[in-house]
């Protein structure tokens, strides 16, 4: 990234820091600071960019740090998940962010600075807003559906996909397992991955789709919603992995 590397060669690491205790699950930049967080990060020098890293871990938190190409900053800790965090996902805008955990839930997140009333002025604050915890089991995923505010997000759960408007906690729609999709497994698939969970999800905003990483070596997707039929019907299943 040359947020990071622009005065590094390739082969020079900016930090070595460990970030979490235990294993680190994802690591994802924030889209354009100037649209998702105006004024909350410290601007660089001249000439030099700045950008957000968000990371997540075994340790039950998720890490909120400036970049640039100095090297890395520590900004905030997010805690409040009572297992692993496995997946951070972007909003566009408002300095928004959600972690998909272990313990079943996703969590809102919001980056800003502190008020004027408040005694840490001028300070970032990363604050939870929301907690969705309807979910079956661990969530793997979870994409924003709305570009504008935090609306609604998109979340995966063992083998559903759910749509959860984010202020009321109300499920919008739900993907349903067919039972015929079980032709679907890999032959080399061992039986306790067989059912296909969902450990991963991308959403295409141009195609209406969201896809997901399986665990029998499928990859699902589904559709959005956005551009006809339903919240959560099946729009391909691929098995490019053996």
């Amino acid at each position: 990234a040359p947020a990071i590397c622009a005065r590094a060669s390739s082969s020079t690491a900016i930090s070595r820091a460990a970030v979490h205790y235990g294993r680190t699950f994802d690591a994802s930049f924030a889209p354009d600071l100037a649209v998702w967080a105006p004024g909350a990060i410290e601007a660089g020098a001249e000439g030099d960019e700045v950008d957000v890293l968000v990371t997540c871990g075994e340790d039950s938190r998720a890490r909120v740090m400036r970049c640039d190409s100095r090297g890395v900053t520590d900004v905030g800790t997010c805690r409040g998940h009572d297992g692993e965090v496995l997946r951070v996902a972007f909003g566009a805008r408002d300095g928004a962010f959600a972690t998909a955990s272990a313990d079943g839930s996703c969590k809102m997140w919001r980056l800003g600075r502190a008020s004027a009333e408040s005694t840490t002025s001028g300070d970032v604050v990363v604050e939870c807003v929301q907690t969705l915890d309807e979910h079956p089991g661990e969530v793997y995923g979870c994409c924003f559906m709305d570009d504008v505010k935090m609306g609604t997000i998109a979340t995966c759960s063992e083998t559903e996909v759910y749509c959860i408007d984010v202020e009321t906690k109300t499920r919008l729609g739900a993907s349903k397992r067919e039972e015929s999709d079980k032709e679907n497994v890999a032959a080399s698939t061992p039986d306790r991955w067989s059912p296909g969970y969902l450990f991963s999800m991308t959403r295409s905003q141009e195609l209406g789709v969201l896809a997901c990483g399986c665990s029998d070596g499928a990859i699902r997707v589904y559709s959005d919603g956005a551009r006809g039929g339903g919240f959560g019907d099946v729009v391909a299943v691929a098995t490019p992995h053996p």
